[in-house]
């Protein structure tokens, strides 16, 4: 067996067991059969046994100045080192004496006993000495976190002096930064706040403005907005209802706009203006004090006020509360109802509309010009139907009576239910006017005339027939019981017939039977001819 079990390198030969000496000379110096012989080599004695035999694998190889490597495979590849193993290969070294000088080796009992001690004085002076150090927080489980909580035996604040001024990012702080930092942030502030917001300040003692809603915006003490997309801006001022804009002390808009101390406005509605109310649905209110708190109502101007629903007030002070009407419709002779009233003032506070221009179509306003125009003023009107020639100048008509008419200048209808075209002493005819055919139609002279003409015929008619009849009475006595008689007469050139039969029903009884006609009077028949019937009684 040749293998190598030590070698040393000791530099330059000097001292060197090997003979081949010089600097880093490689000197293998012993094999096992070289250390197997009795007190012989290093293992055995004093004896030394030194071989150049080539190197062969597993040889010990010590490539450290004055280094040693000891047993198959060791490397000592540092200077002034001993070493028993290699890499991955280490031994232990057994049966080591205590040391006793400052550089001889240890044993583990040597070890074991100076670790015993080194951990009874850490105990010791860690009970007695570190009491106040700073140590990092634990868990329940005892792990370690990473947090450090500062005491110092109290439970109040501890101040950490001559902290040195902190440079990364998660270095600490001392207060000389803390001030510097926080002198910049309020010179930038009261920079920022005197360059952009000197015109923005708040002071209020009341709750804190509330915006609950969704994209909603409170800005004023007590100031609510409540409702999505909301906005209420001062004092107590509140917006419920999605989309209300509340603007204004105590201003309060449901689902609608306010805008103005005190101003309200209902669902749809819109208030502008102090102590102005539009609380009825979609109404408008404008002005100091305007209320519209009815459904669709506008009032425009201060203290205007609508009561009605649909309509209108403009101007101060206006009131509208008369609402819709029904009313006659002269051109479809149909009752209609309006939508509702406009109205420019109030009772004793009527307003005038100026800068009207002419009206065009049926339902357009008219103006004074065109109202002129139809002749309130004029001597003489003129539309084709009527003709009137106030040349006297008269007064105009009057109709004081109940449901009376008064045509013409100076007429005057003081009765009830009459129509009148003149006056007392200033009387008019009425001219072309048709026959009448009703009973209650007013007759024409040619009407009068013709029935005054067949009154005076029929009239001379009878008196013929009269005279006729009085002719024909019987004068003489026939030998028997009957007699005929006959009679003529005229009257107002008339001329008239009768004719009649007697009989004698006893010398005490004398029936008789009677007609006469007129001739020549132009009357029908049934209006000329008479019939009688007569009887005499004797006593």
């Amino acid at each position: 067996m040749d293998t190598t079990l030590i070698q040393s390198n000791f530099g330059n030969g000097s001292g060197n067991p090997c003979a081949n000496g010089g600097a880093n000379a490689e000197n293998t110096v012993a094999t096992v059969a070289d250390l197997s012989g009795g007190g012989g080599g290093i293992v055995g004695g004093p004896k030394e046994v030194i071989t150049n035999n080539p190197r062969s694998p597993g040889d010990a190889i010590a490539t450290g100045n004055n280094a040693t490597a000891v047993g198959q495979g060791s490397v000592a590849d540092r200077d002034n080192s001993v070493s028993m193993g290699v890499v991955g290969g280490e031994r232990q070294v057994t049966n080591l004496a205590a040391g006793a000088a400052g550089t001889d080796a240890v044993n583990v009992a040597q070890l074991n006993s100076a670790n015993a001690n080194t951990l009874n004085q850490a105990n010791n002076y860690t009970d007695a000495k570190t009491a106040n150090v700073v140590q990092y927080d634990v868990d329940a489980s005892g792990n370690r976190t990473n947090s450090v909580t500062l005491a110092g035996g109290s439970s109040g604040p501890v101040t950490i002096h001559n902290v040195a001024t902190g440079i990364a990012d998660t270095d600490a702080v001392n207060v000389a930064q803390l001030n510097t930092a926080t002198a910049n942030t309020l010179n930038e502030a009261n920079s920022y706040t005197d360059s952009k917001t000197k015109y923005f300040k708040a002071n209020s003692t009341l709750a804190n403005a509330q915006a609950s809603g969704a994209e909603s915006v409170a800005i004023g003490g007590n100031a609510v907005a409540s409702a999505p997309q909301t906005v209420a801006i001062g004092s107590n001022s509140a917006a419920t209802g999605d989309n209300a804009i509340a603007i204004g002390y105590g201003a309060q808009a449901t689902g609608s706009v306010a805008v103005g101390t005190l101003a309200s406005a209902g669902q749809g509605g819109t208030a502008v203006g102090d102590n102005t109310s539009a609380v009825g649905e979609n109404t408008l209110a404008a002005g100091t004090g305007a209320t519209a708190n009815v459904a669709r109502g506008v009032a425009l101007g201060n203290n205007a006020s609508v009561t009605v629903n649909d309509s209108v007030a403009l101007g101060a002070n206006a009131v509208a509360s008369r609402g819709a009407a029904k009313y006659f419709d002269p051109v479809t002779g149909l009752a209609r109802t309006s939508a509702g009233e406009v109205s420019i003032g109030a009772a004793g506070a009527e307003r005038q509309i100026t800068s009207v221009a002419d009206g065009h179509k049926a339902t357009d306003a008219v103006n004074l010009r065109q109202l002129q125009a139809m002749g309130a003023n004029a001597q003489t009107y003129v539309d084709n139907r009527v003709a009137v020639n106030n040349t006297g100048n008269l007064p105009a008509p009057v109709a004081p009576g109940s449901n009376s008419v008064a045509l013409g200048p100076g007429s005057v209808a003081d009765r009830p239910n009459s129509v009148s075209v003149g006056s007392a002493g200033n009387a008019r005819q009425i001219t072309n006017v048709a026959a009448g055919t009703a009973p209650t139609d007013a007759a024409n002279v040619g009407q009068l005339n013709a029935l005054s003409d067949r009154t005076q015929r029929m009239v001379g008619a009878v008196g013929a027939m009269g005279a006729a009849m009085a002719a024909m009475q019987p004068n003489a006595r026939a030998e028997g019981p009957l007699s005929i008689s006959v009679g003529a007469g005229t009257n107002g050139g008339i001329a008239a017939l009768a004719a009649g039969i007697n009989y004698y029903a006893s010398n005490r009884v004398l029936l008789n039977l009677k007609a006469s006609t007129a001739i020549g009077a132009g009357l029908s028949a049934s209006q000329t001819v008479s019939v009688g019937v007569g009887a005499t009684f004797g006593f």
